[in-house]
């Protein structure tokens, strides 16, 4: 019974992890100045992109996990 706990206890931690990374990586996309010269950036729609496989994957990780339960 407490693994279930445990596991559902991770999963909550990794939507609300994910849900403010996903919210980061959105507001970046619209960013309103650029930054100063000389300081790189990678493209915006590229970090959103990675962020998105990033939750996909885990997600589909925990799935497989719950799967095992």
């Amino acid at each position: 019974m407490l693994h279930y706990s445990i596991f559902w206890l991770v999963v909550f931690i990794f939507v609300l992890g994910q849900a403010i990374l996903i919210r980061a990586a959105w507001r970046l996309r619209r960013a309103p100045a650029p930054p100063p010269l000389g300081v790189p950036r990678s493209p915006a729609n590229a970090d959103f992109a990675w962020t998105l496989l990033t939750a996909l994957l885990t997600a589909l990780l925990l799935y497989g996990v719950y799967v095992e339960l």
